[in-house]
């Protein structure tokens, strides 16, 4: 190999590596990094529920609702928060069952457009 054709690998070689490095990149972040993400009608629904003190409210196990059907209940994290990550849809919450000490709550309440939700569970 003469010089020229060492310098050419080598820059084939940096070119081909970002185009490598770019499309790492352009498949997802890692933790603490952020990319514009495509629009792909992906949404995350986020409901936080509380006490009447505004203290979250652990262990709720909140039904996702929407035309296709219920979603299996999934519990409020020590935050109070739980999360569904699905298709945009116009999904609904009901609250399948509340720990000891608070009323149960059979309200349906709605997103109407928006990805969250906060409730105030009533203490028994």
């Amino acid at each position: 190999m003469n010089f020229k054709s060492i310098i050419l690998f080598a820059l084939a070689s940096v070119l081909c590596l970002c185009v490598l490095c770019t499309a790492a990149c352009d498949q997802g972040a890692g933790e603490g990094q952020t990319t514009e993400a495509a629009d792909d009608g992906v949404v995350t629904y986020t409901v936080k529920v509380v006490d009447a003190s505004g203290a979250p409210v652990q262990d709720v196990a909140v039904q996702f609702c929407d035309d296709k059907g219920c979603r299996m209940p999934m519990p409020t994290n020590a935050q109070g928060i739980v999360t569904l990550t699905e298709p945009k849809s116009n999904f609904h919450i009901t609250l399948a069952s509340v720990p000891e000490g608070f009323a149960q709550d059979a309200t349906e309440y709605h997103f109407d457009g928006k990805t969250e939700l906060t409730v105030t569970l009533q203490a028994q």
